[in-house]
């Protein structure tokens, strides 16, 4: 008489008892985590730079706050996504602008070396 060869079920074998677990485990992560959403305050945001800055760059994306990154670090940033802004077709920021929003980072940017 031939055996056949112990074969591996690839049906899911879910009990009752796991799948309340599960139910019981996701219910504990989302009550630990905080969902509270206060909007972004930045700094000066009354200027002209600062509205500026929220206006262009929040039409892709949150705008990072100024201290996410250091004075020396915006440059790049904003050359990165003036890019990213030709590539998908939008109107990148002028000299003008760009100047204005380098200098508004810039002048509330996290202290070199912090980041």
């Amino acid at each position: 008489m031939k055996t056949r060869p112990h074969t591996l079920s690839l049906k899911p074998q879910t009990t009752k008892l796991q799948t309340n677990s599960c139910f019981g485990l996701v219910a504990l992560l989302l009550s630990a985590c905080d969902i509270s959403y206060e909007p972004l305050v930045y700094p000066d945001a009354d200027s002209a730079s600062a509205q500026l800055y929220q206006a262009k760059c929040a039409k892709c994306h949150n705008a990072p706050q100024p201290h996410a990154h250091t004075a020396q670090a915006w440059p790049a940033i904003l050359h990165r996504m003036q890019m990213r802004m030709i590539t998908k077709g939008a109107t990148p920021l002028n000299k003008s602008e760009l100047n204005a929003v380098l200098d508004y980072l810039q002048r509330y940017a996290a202290p070199a070396g912090s980041k």
